[in-house]
C-alpha cells in the first residue's frame, strides 16, 4: 500500500522561483530535442544580447530563402511551378518552426518542468511494467536518431546537388536577380537554411512526440492505478480515487498547453502536405515528365506525408487513451464500492466519452482520419481536375472571434431605414412593407422568367441573380414574421444576461478587447457591402449592352423597361439594412450566448473551488442561467431554421454552378472574376451563420469540461448530484439545424467545399 501511495503522489504546481535549470530539463525520448537544440543556441533558459542577435540573423536568413523562393512563381512556367511550390513551402516550414521555438521556448520548457514534476514514475510498478515502458522508450529514441541520420543525408544530398550539376548553381528552385551579391546571399541563404533546418525541424517535432508519448504512458499507468485502487476496499479508497482524478486533470491540462503550443503548426502541416500532394498529383496527371523528375517530386511529397504523419497518429493515440480511460473504469471492480465512490467516477467516465483530438488552430482536427483525408481529397482534386486545365479556387474567410451584444447598435440603425424600429405596426409601415414585398417579387419574376430566354453561357448568371433576390426577400418575410420573437429575444438577454463587469479586471479587460475587434469588423463589413452595392448599381453606367443590373427578361416597352430597372435600383437600395440587419442580429445574440457561457463557467469555478457563499444557493442560480441559455438557443433555432437552410443550399448550388461552367467552357478573366466574387458572397455569408454556431455548440459541451475541470470532488454528494446533471445535460452537441435537416457547424461549411470539389 505504501508503494502505492508513492506511485500516486505528485505536484501539479512550479514553483515561482527561478529555476535553477539551465535550458530543457533532462526527460526520456526530449533529451535529443535539447541536444539539437544547443545547435541554435536555445540551450539556456535566459535570453543574452548575444542570443538575441543571433535569432534575429537566422529569421532574416530564412525570410531571405523564403522570399527568393516564393517570388520564383511569377517568373517559372510549366512543371517548374511545382517545384517552386515545394521549395516555398520548405522554406517557410522552417522559419515557421524557427518562430515557434523562440515563440514558445518558456512555454515549452515550462510544460517540461511540470512533467518532471507530475508525471507517474514507472520505476515504482511492477518489472513487467517498467520494462515495457523501458521498451517503448528506447524504441521512440532509436526512431530519433534514425530520423536525424535519414534527415542528415537527405541534407548532404541537396548541399553537394550544385557540385553535380552543372546548369544549377543553387540548392533549391529560386527566382534571383542578375548580380554576382544577389547570387551570393542567395546561395549563402539556402546553404545556411540546410544546415539548421535539422535542428530546428527535428528538435521541435521530438518534443511533440516525446510529449504525445509520455502521455499515453501515463494514461497506461493511471489506468492500472484506477484498476488496483478499486480491487481494494479499504479507507485509503477515496484518497487513491482523488489521486488519479487530480492526475487525470493534469493530462487533461497537458493536453490543452501542447494544443496551444502546436495548434498553429499543425494546421501548415495538414495545408501544406494536401497542397503539395495535390500539385504534385495533378502535375503529373497533366504532363509528361521525366522519370527523375517524377521521382524527385514524390519524394518531397513523402517527406511532407511523413512529417504530418509524425503529428497525426500520435495525436490520434493520445485521442483515444483519453477515450479509453472511461473503458478502463467500466472494466474494474466500480460495482463492488460505494455508492460515493461510483458517484465520483461516474464524473470522470462523463468528462473520458468526449472525444479529445488536437485541432490546427480550431478549424480540423488532427488525427487518423485527418491524414486518410490529404489523401482523399488529393485524388479528388487531380480527377477533377483532369477533365479541364481551368481550375476554380475559392477563397475561405476565417471569421474572428464571436462577441457580443454591442452589435444590435448598428442594427437599430439600419432597422430606421426600413422603418421596423417601432414595435407597433402601422397602417403606413403595413403599406411599406406590401410595397416591398412586391418590389422585390416582380423583380424575381422577369429573373425567373429569363431562364426561358437565355443561352447556355447566361444559365449561371441567371441563377446567381434569382438568389441575390430570392435571398433578400427571404430575409425580409423572416424579420417580419420573427420581429415580435426577435424583439423578446433581444428584450430576455438584455434584462437576464450578465454583467461582465461584475467580474475579475482581467475578465473586464478581455470583454472590452473583444468589444474593439468587433466594431472594427462591424465597420469593415457594411464598408465592403456598401461597396458592393454601389458596385453593381453604377454597372449599367460602364457596360454599353447592358441596361439591367442583373439578369433579368423584359418584354419590349420603354415602361417595362423603365419599372424593372427601377425595381432592381430600389431592391438594391434597401437590402443592406435588410440583409445585413437580419445576420447582425443573428452573429449578436450567438456572440453574447458564447460569452455568457464563459462567463457562467468562470462562475461555477469560483463557487466549486471555494470562493463562494452559500455553495447550494449560488448553484441554483448558475442552474438557472444555464437553463436560460438554452431556452435563448431554441428560440434562435426557431427563428433562423429556414435562413440556415437557405443558405446551406444557395451556397452549395452557387458554387457548384459556377465552378462547374467554368471546366466546360472557355471564360474571359472578368467573368471568371466576377463569378467567383458572386460565390464569394453566398460562402462569406454563409460562414457568417456556421462559424457562431460551431461556436455556440462548444461551449455549451464544454461547461461540462469546466466543471469536472474545477474541483467538484471536494465538495458534498448533494452539490455533486446537482452537478452531474448539468454535465449530463452539457454533454450532448446542440447544433443550429437547418429546418431539421442539416445542422450547421463547421462540418456544413466543409461539406460544402468538400461538394464543390
Amino acid at each position: 500500500m505504501a508503494k502505492l501511495q508513492r506511485i500516486l503522489v505528485f505536484s501539479f504546481s512550479v514553483s515561482e522561483e527561478p529555476v535553477a535549470m539551465e535550458g530543457l530539463p533532462e526527460i526520456d525520448m526530449i533529451n535529443l530535442s535539447g541536444v539539437l537544440f544547443k545547435f541554435l543556441g536555445e540551450s539556456k533558459s535566459s535570453t543574452t544580447s548575444v542570443l538575441r542577435c543571433f535569432r534575429i540573423f537566422n529569421v532574416v536568413i530564412f525570410s531571405i530563402a523564403t522570399w527568393f523562393a516564393f517570388v520564383n512563381f511569377f517568373y517559372v512556367e510549366g512543371e517548374m511551378y511545382v517545384q517552386a511550390l515545394q521549395t516555398t513551402i520548405l522554406f517557410a516550414h522552417v522559419l515557421l518552426k524557427y518562430l515557434s521555438i523562440l515563440i514558445y521556448k518558456s512555454d515549452i520548457r515550462g510544460l517540461l518542468i511540470e512533467i518532471v514534476n507530475g508525471i507517474l514514475d514507472y520505476r515504482c510498478y511492477s518489472g513487467k511494467i517498467a520494462q515495457e515502458v523501458r521498451r517503448v522508450h528506447r524504441a521512440v529514441e532509436r526512431f530519433q536518431r534514425i530520423m536525424v541520420i535519414v534527415a542528415a543525408i537527405c541534407s548532404v544530398l541537396h548541399v553537394i546537388k550544385p557540385f553535380l550539376a552543372v546548369n544549377r548553381g543553387l540548392l533549391l528552385e529560386a527566382f534571383v536577380p542578375p548580380s554576382n551579391v544577389m547570387d551570393a546571399i542567395a546561395l549563402f541563404s539556402q546553404f545556411y537554411c540546410f544546415g539548421t533546418a535539422i535542428a530546428i525541424v527535428l528538435g521541435y517535432d521530438f518534443i511533440y512526440l516525446g510529449l504525445c508519448v509520455h502521455v499515453v504512458i501515463q494514461f497506461k499507468l493511471l489506468k492500472h492505478n484506477i484498476n488496483d485502487a478499486l480491487k481494494k476496499h479499504n479507507k485509503e479508497t477515496t484518497s487513491q480515487i482523488n489521486a488519479c482524478i487530480r492526475h487525470h486533470q493534469f493530462l487533461y491540462m497537458i493536453r490543452l498547453r501542447m494544443q496551444n503550443i502546436y495548434s498553429i503548426t499543425l494546421l501548415f502541416h495538414y495545408g501544406g502536405t494536401l497542397i503539395s500532394t495535390c500539385v504534385v498529383l495533378l502535375d503529373l496527371v497533366l504532363r509528361h515528365t521525366t522519370f527523375t523528375n517524377y521521382v524527385t517530386k514524390l519524394i518531397t511529397v513523402l517527406i511532407f506525408v511523413v512529417q504530418f504523419a509524425l503529428y497525426a497518429f500520435p495525436a490520434d493515440q493520445v485521442a483515444s487513451e483519453f477515450v479509453d480511460f472511461s473503458d478502463a473504469i467500466y472494466t474494474s471492480f466500480w460495482y463492488k464500492n460505494d455508492v460515493s465512490h461510483q458517484k465520483t467516477l461516474l464524473y470522470v467516465m462523463m468528462t473520458a466519452q468526449r472525444v479529445q483530438h488536437f485541432s490546427g488552430a480550431g478549424l480540423i482536427d488532427i488525427n487518423v482520419d485527418a491524414f486518410e483525408s490529404v489523401f482523399r481529397k488529393a485524388f479528388s482534386f487531380s480527377s477533377i481536375t483532369s477533365l479541364s486545365s481551368s481550375l476554380a479556387v475559392v477563397l475561405v474567410a476565417a471569421m474572428d472571434e464571436l462577441l457580443q451584444m454591442n452589435m444590435i447598435d448598428i442594427v437599430v440603425d439600419l432597422y430606421h431605414l426600413i422603418g421596423e424600429i417601432k414595435h407597433k405596426t402601422s397602417r403606413k409601415l403595413f403599406g411599406f412593407r406590401i410595397f416591398n414585398a412586391c418590389a422585390y417579387t416582380i423583380v424575381l419574376s422577369f429573373i425567373f422568367a429569363n431562364f426561358f430566354y437565355v443561352g447556355e453561357e447566361l444559365y449561371v448568371q441567371t441563377f446567381q441573380s434569382f438568389l441575390i433576390i430570392s435571398h433578400t426577400l427571404l430575409k425580409y418575410l423572416l424579420l417580419m414574421h420573427h420581429k415580435s420573437s426577435i424583439e423578446c429575444l433581444l428584450a430576455n438577454a438584455a434584462q437576464r444576461f450578465w454583467n461582465y463587469r461584475d467580474f475579475n479586471k482581467n475578465t473586464v479587460r478581455t470583454f472590452e478587447r473583444i468589444y474593439g475587434v468587433i466594431r472594427r469588423v462591424q465597420a469593415v463589413i457594411l464598408i465592403v457591402a456598401v461597396l458592393g452595392i454601389y458596385a453593381y448599381i453604377l454597372k449599367p453606367s460602364f457596360v454599353s449592352n447592358k441596361g439591367l443590373i442583373l439578369e433579368s427578361f423584359v418584354p419590349r416597352s420603354y415602361v417595362m423597361d423603365a419599372a424593372v430597372l427601377m425595381s432592381q435600383f430600389y431592391c438594391f437600395g434597401i437590402a443592406i439594412p435588410i440583409v445585413i440587419g437580419f445576420d447582425f442580429i443573428y452573429f449578436a445574440l450567438c456572440a453574447h450566448v458564447v460569452l455568457q457561457l464563459r462567463l457562467l463557467k468562470l462562475k461555477l469555478k469560483q463557487i466549486l473551488n471555494g470562493y463562494g457563499g452559500d455553495r447550494m444557493l449560488e448553484m441554483s442560480y448558475c442552474i438557472r442561467h444555464h437553463q436560460f441559455l438554452f431556452s435563448m438557443f431554441f428560440r434562435m433555432k426557431s427563428v433562423y431554421s429556414v435562413m440556415l437552410l437557405f443558405h446551406y443550399f444557395g451556397s452549395l448550388v452557387s458554387a457548384c454552378s459556377v465552378l462547374f461552367e467554368l471546366m466546360l467552357r472557355d471564360t474571359n478573366f472578368m467573368n471568371y472574376i466576377a463569378k467567383s466574387i458572386s460565390v464569394l458572397i453566398f460562402i462569406g455569408q454563409f460562414a457568417l451563420y456556421t462559424f457562431p454556431a460551431e461556436q455556440v455548440a462548444f461551449e455549451f459541451t464544454d461547461v461540462s469540461d469546466a466543471i469536472y475541470s474545477s474541483y467538484w470532488y471536494r465538495n458534498s454528494i448533494p452539490n455533486q448530484r446537482i452537478l452531474l446533471y448539468v454535465m449530463v445535460t452539457a454533454q450532448r452537441v446542440h447544433y443550429f439545424t437547418g429546418a431539421g435537416l442539416v445542422n450547421i457547424n463547421t462540418e456544413a461549411f466543409e461539406s460544402v467545399s468538400g461538394h464543390d470539389g
